[in-house]
């Protein structure tokens, strides 16, 4: 069996999440920055989507979600304000390709759920 396969569609989105380079993402302010610093940022929008697959990003408690980055961010050198938006670009990119998996995100399309 092809070990690709064999790790789930959320899985395997994740890794390709994370390994998306920074520059490749529309939402961040700082394109010059360099990926690693922030990877955790990437890596916590990634685990909340996977605890969260129902909601929609602005649906989760901003709060929360600060709190939970500020306690268990590690030795990531960033703010929540500075990993707000890659959370969020990782958090969104998993949840539009669950939701609406016939619309690439190069193509500009920005889908509304009903």
């Amino acid at each position: 069996m092809n070990h690709f396969l064999s790790l789930g569609l959320t899985a395997l989105a994740s890794v390709l999440v994370v390994a998306m380079p920074l520059e490749a993402s529309a939402n961040n302010k700082d394109k010059d920055a360099n990926y690693s610093k922030y990877k955790p940022a990437f890596h916590y929008g990634v685990n909340l989507y996977n605890n969260n697959p129902n909601l929609r990003f602005e649906e989760l408690n901003e709060a929360e979600l600060r709190d939970a980055w500020n306690k268990n961010r590690g030795s990531a050198d960033l703010s929540w304000e500075d990993a707000r938006e890659p959370t969020r670009d990782a958090y969104t990119r998993l949840y539009n390709e669950r939701n609406y998996p016939n619309i690439s995100p190069s193509s500009g399309t920005k889908p509304n759920k009903q």
